[in-house]
């Protein structure tokens, strides 16, 4: 290139300041990034800061081009990670009031010393309070109060890392909605859904089936591979984590209307990505096209 060239290029820059660079490529089309997402159960790890720096820069890029931009942090309140949690700080409470011996940590528990900490601020604060309270009430009250302290935590490291969320979604709004609950019946009156052992199932291998043959793979090669239907409500009743991440996605897709949802994954995710995408079909939604999942591979010290 000639001297006059980058001379005009530097010209630009000066001219357009910060606006240098960005386009109105995008048409204002509505675009979700949800990052990071990390349980609340614990601090965040260095491949969240990775998931961080990756899914912040893509929304930037994108918003540079001229999309409309939405960043979204996803909090599982709900569940089983929620279960354990509850049962590990109660343990740890309990056992700073009974002696370790008198009182046995749950083998599934988390057995990191954040849990320790929690249990002794809870403690330090109340003290005995819940010692003879019911062990439902008592669990729910110390995840409560573990949850109060780390996501503040969360928001704080992801703040310090620059950045900011347009909205952080909670998974236990869908619950108490019905909105779960009125997702998997809609795809058990699209006849995806199954009854065995007292559960309920989605016909994921079935829709797999159908989305593979219609990108054009050959029937031979579809029927070699070892596909699985998946549980959306246990034989408790309770509705499991894909059943919450299938509303929730619904409520990107249909109820806020995002013309596409992109979600930065850890590489561990990998085979949730398909099973996600054909749920979304399953329900009309067009989850082969409106969402992306950008799989990562987490950082290795």
């Amino acid at each position: 290139f000639k001297p006059e060239y980058f001379a005009s290029v530097i010209k630009e820059v000066e001219t357009e300041g910060e606006n240098y660079g960005n386009s109105d490529y995008g048409q204002n089309k509505k675009y979700m990034v949800e990052f990071v997402s990390a349980n609340p159960t614990g601090p965040m790890h260095i491949g969240n800061a990775r998931g961080g720096a990756l899914g912040d820069c893509l929304a930037a890029v994108l918003d540079a081009a001229g999309y409309d931009v939405w960043r979204e942090f996803y909090v599982n309140d709900a569940g089983n990670q929620i279960h354990k949690f509850a049962v590990s700080i109660n343990a740890r409470y309990m056992q700073l009031i009974l002696g370790e011996e008198n009182f046995p940590f749950p083998e599934e528990g988390y057995h990191g010393n954040d849990i320790k900490e929690l249990a002794q601020a809870y403690y330090d604060q109340n003290g005995e309070k819940l010692l003879n309270a019911d062990p439902a009430e008592r669990q729910n009250e110390l995840a409560q109060f573990g949850l109060k302290i780390n996501l503040p935590k969360m928001k704080s490291d992801l703040q310090s890392y620059k950045i900011d969320y347009d909205l952080w979604f909670y998974e236990s709004t869908l619950h108490e909605s019905g909105y779960v609950a009125e997702t998997v019946e809609m795809l058990t009156a699209n006849g995806w859904t199954y009854e065995k052992d007292g559960a309920l199932w989605l016909r994921t291998a079935d829709i797999m089936r159908q989305n593979l043959l219609k990108a054009g793979k050959k029937q031979a090669d579809v029927d070699k591979l070892d596909l699985k239907d998946d549980v959306l409500r246990r034989a408790n009743g309770f509705y499991t984590y894909f059943a919450a991440d299938i509303a929730y996605h619904r409520n990107k897709l249909e109820v806020r209307g995002f013309d596409l949802v992109i979600n930065i994954w850890g590489a561990d995710h990998h085979g949730h990505v398909a099973r996600l995408k054909g749920a979304l079909d399953a329900l009309d939604l067009n989850g082969t096209e409106r969402l992306d999942i950008v799989l990562m591979q987490l950082v290795k010290l």
